[in-house]
């Protein structure tokens, strides 16, 4: 998938100039033609294009392509059925926004149509339909299809669609791409939800590779679903004189389907923002967990270096060193400032995983409040302010003001949601060893 596409080629051409921008996703251009009107459906496969036109009697037709790098078949088409330049060049051209135009007798529709490659890459091409009165054009990039349903349903006689007028086809034809929409966020929404545990289990580069190559889909949902909502919207308010009022109800329901969608895709990429911000605070603990190693061994060696180096210089006249018990009792000395420091650090240790699990209690009980602001307090000495942007502060009564300005900048996070509670806690519980379930 590319964000953009070359049009160095468009470069000094004027309006109306069909050349193909996009990638050629086949060799040969296939048409597949419907004819039906109640009881009867007639299908051509591969049909010769001087005999496709608009029908002139009060049946329908529906003209799949499949291919658009061939622009004498596009100006066959623009020949066989009055169809305008600008839309013919619009067709040509796969970078197109979806949108709605009203060329007053035939609406032009430009939408993206999503699949999933073995549940992994999501393929997007664009999709061209022409309502006319009694006709409608499909021009596909033919990598996927998604429209085998509504074919199956011609050939069946099974629903409303034979009974029904060319603009109940376009509903059909659009419904199914959106329907499509759903199969991809939920292939998404599952991988996301695994990286979420990922990330906070094992983050390693892998971790992060996965991460950005979920953004960058989201960025391309994002941008071939957000234009479609005004698209959508437009067709079921259009005052088009062939678009009967029956069918706009039809379409306000893929509307509402597309606005779910938006709100669907923000949501996943507020999902995998926090999961990075996950898997920065992870290797930031990891980071931070071997520094705190290593300036225990600095600090515990600090005042055994300090006595040695004393005891270590060539002065003539020190009384300690002719002493007969000097020796055993400077490494006394050593040993019982080694067992202190590593006492004092236990305890530190202790005191912090009290309130790590007293914070970790409310957290887990109260998690569907944390969006509300709202003050706690934990065992009479810990406060939890939770304000109304969404901000966390915790505060300690009975600790010192810098250790309390500490930890309050330490348990400050942004946008509380049901994410951000792991950032939370991969934050604040590091050492607990099963801190990484939280929020599951």
């Amino acid at each position: 998938m590319k964000l953009v596409q070359k049009r160095s080629r468009k470069t000094g051409l004027p309006p109306g100039t069909l050349v193909h921008i996009g990638e050629k996703k086949t060799d040969k251009v296939t048409i597949i033609s419907f004819n039906y009107a109640g009881a009867r459906c007639d299908e051509r496969l591969d049909s010769p294009l001087d005999v496709l036109a608009p029908p002139t009697d009060e049946s329908v037709t529906w003209v799949d392509v499949g291919g658009v790098h061939k622009m004498e078949i596009l100006e066959s088409f623009g020949r066989q059925f009055q169809l305008h330049p600008l839309l013919l060049e619009d067709i040509a051209n796969t970078d197109q926004r979806p949108k709605l135009d009203d060329y007053e007798t035939y609406l032009f529709l430009v939408m993206k149509m999503l699949s999933v490659r073995d549940r992994q890459d999501i393929v997007v091409e664009q999709v061209s339909l022409v309502l006319g009165r009694n006709f409608v054009l499909t021009f596909q990039e033919n990598g996927t299809d998604v429209f085998k349903p509504v074919r199956d349903h011609l050939r069946g006689g099974k629903g409303r669609l034979r009974q029904s007028g060319a603009d109940y086809l376009l509903y059909a034809l659009v419904d199914a791409i959106v329907d499509q929409y759903f199969e991809v966020l939920e292939v998404l929404g599952e991988r996301i939800e695994v990286l979420q545990d990922l990330v906070v289990r094992d983050p390693i580069p892998e971790t992060l590779r996965q991460v950005h190559a979920l953004k960058r889909q989201l960025l391309f949902l994002r941008r071939a679903v957000w234009p479609l909502r005004e698209a959508t919207n437009n067709l079921s308010r259009s005052e088009c004189p062939f678009l009967q009022e029956s069918t706009k109800v039809f379409s306000r329901d893929v509307y509402d389907h597309v606005v779910q969608i938006v709100d669907t895709i923000e949501t996943l990429r507020e999902m995998v923002s926090a999961s990075l911000d996950i898997y920065l605070s992870s290797i930031s603990y990891r980071l931070n967990a071997v520094m705190k190693v290593l300036t225990i061994i600095t600090t515990i060696f600090m005042p055994l270096t300090f006595i040695v180096g004393i005891y270590g210089m060539n002065f003539e006249h020190m009384p300690e060193l002719k002493w007969e018990w000097g020796y055993p009792l400077v490494l006394g000395l050593m040993v019982a400032i080694v067992i202190a420091m590593l006492g004092f650090f236990k305890w530190k240790k202790m005191e912090e995983m009290d309130l790590a699990r007293m914070i970790h209690e409310y957290v887990c009980c109260n998690r569907r409040y944390l969006t509300q602001a709202r003050r706690v307090r934990l065992a009479g000495k810990v406060r939890l302010e939770i304000r109304s942007s969404g901000n966390l502060e915790f505060q300690a009564s009975n600790s010192s003001p810098s250790r309390q300005s500490r930890l309050s900048r330490s348990f400050r996070i942004a946008h509380v949601t049901r994410v951000s509670l792991l950032t939370l806690v991969a934050r604040t519980l590091p050492f607990l060893d099963n801190h990484h379930e939280i929020g599951a």
